[in-house]
């Protein structure tokens, strides 16, 4: 609703004015509107990924979409 659309403009206006890389800021928005290409997301725009079975391409053990992409796999990534 309105609280939602509230925070998200105050979060991305705190976003803008930090000096990170564009291409930081992109993901940000689109991990937060899921609108990154996971697996998931291709399934539901019924894009067939030839030899997939939707699982995450990184631990193989649950199915790949933006919350798992974004919080697990993140984490594996700083612990390696």
């Amino acid at each position: 609703g309105v609280k939602k659309k509230s925070m998200d403009t105050d979060l991305f206006s705190c976003l803008w004015k930090l000096q990170i890389p564009s291409k930081v800021l992109v993901f940000a928005w689109r991990a937060r509107h899921n609108r990154i290409e996971t697996l998931d997301n291709l399934r539901k725009r019924k894009i067939v990924v030839p030899n997939s079975d939707y699982t995450c391409v990184f631990c193989h053990l649950c199915e790949e979409n933006t919350v798992h992409l974004v919080s697990h796999v993140t984490s594996l990534i700083k612990s390696g």
